[in-house]
Parts: structure tokens; sequence; C-alpha cells
């Protein structure tokens, strides 16, 4: 019988070790591969905006080159329908997610997540449109009437009730405030 004898710091080293090549091989898998005429993005259906955020913030990526979309787990050849699909699929996952949009499909509005603005995430969304328009695919039909007033117009002539406001919080207290207080000109 073998008795082996390790230390506690020889035992987080080796598991530590380990943990790291685990996650470059799932590096391997997950990843974007730039072949000079287009990039070929590689993601998994079920880690989607995930996979693409962790494309999008590398380096490497070049918004410029054409696109190419493979599901990982899928057969498939993209001529175009599966970079559409890519796109239609992630923006959707993006728009109902309440960390970063308020509202109903037909007038969502951006939420106030500062953690979502430190890490970029606004910024990888508008990349994301952005790319989706230049690669044919659907736009997206993510603000209210009021932003695309404001973003098109400015302030003025801009009309806003608190039947705009789509955070229900923030809703109920301007209600509360309207009711309760007169203004005197």
């Amino acid at each position: 019988m073998f008795q082996f004898h390790f230390s506690r710091r020889e035992v987080k080293k080796q598991l530590q070790d380990c943990k790291d090549r685990i996650r470059g091989m799932r590096a391997q898998h997950i990843n974007l591969v730039d072949d000079g005429d287009c990039q070929h993005l590689r993601v998994r259906r079920h880690a989607l905006v995930k996979d693409t955020f962790k494309c999008l913030k590398r380096p490497s990526f070049d918004h410029y080159l054409p696109l190419k979309v493979t599901f990982l787990g899928e057969s498939g050849v993209d001529d175009g329908g599966l970079t559409r699909d890519f796109f239609t699929e992630v923006l959707r996952a993006i728009f109902n997610n309440p960390m970063l949009f308020d509202g109903d499909e037909r007038s969502r509005s951006v939420r106030h997540n500062m953690q979502a603005l430190d890490d970029g995430d606004y910024k990888l969304v508008g990349q994301l449109i952005a790319m989706a328009l230049i690669h044919g695919g659907i736009p997206p039909n993510c603000m209210s009437k009021l932003q695309f007033q404001y973003l098109s117009q400015g302030f003025q002539g801009l009309q806003a009730t608190s039947c705009d406001v789509t955070n229900i919080d923030v809703k109920d207290k301007i209600d509360v405030v309207s009711e309760n207080c007169t203004m005197y000109y």
C-alpha cells in the first residue's frame, strides 16, 4: 500500500494548475477564429450572451470583417442564415435581460445598472446592434417611442408623462409625488 503525503500548498497548486488547464480547453471550444477574410464566431446556444460578450471583448475581434457563426453541437454551414439567427437570438436574450432593460417588448428602456456600465455591457449591446444591421440582421425594436424621439429630435417638443416610465417602482414614486404636490407658477 502506498501512502502519499502532500502539503496543503502543494494540493492547492495542483488544483489551480488543473483548473487553468480546464479553462484553456474550454477557451479552445468557444472562440473567435480570424482567417483574414472573415471571423468565425463559435458559440453555445445555452450560453449565447456570455460567449458573445467574451468574443467581442477580445482585442483581436475586428467588427469590420464579415462574420460566420457556428453553434457548437449543431451542424450547419453559415451562408448568412446562421448569422441572422445568431443576431436575432442574442439580441432577443439581451433585450429580455431585466438587468439591462425594463419594459415590455414594444417599449424597452435601458435600466440604470452601474455594474453593467462598468463591465462595458451597454457598449457591447450597441456594438451588437450595429453589427446586426451591417450583417443584414433584423433591426431591433427595443426603444420606446419617447427614447426614439429624444435621440432623433432632442428635448425640444418632448412630452413625457409617468406612463412613459417603464420601471414600476419609479413610476409609482412619481405618481405619489405628483398626487401630493402642488406647483405654483
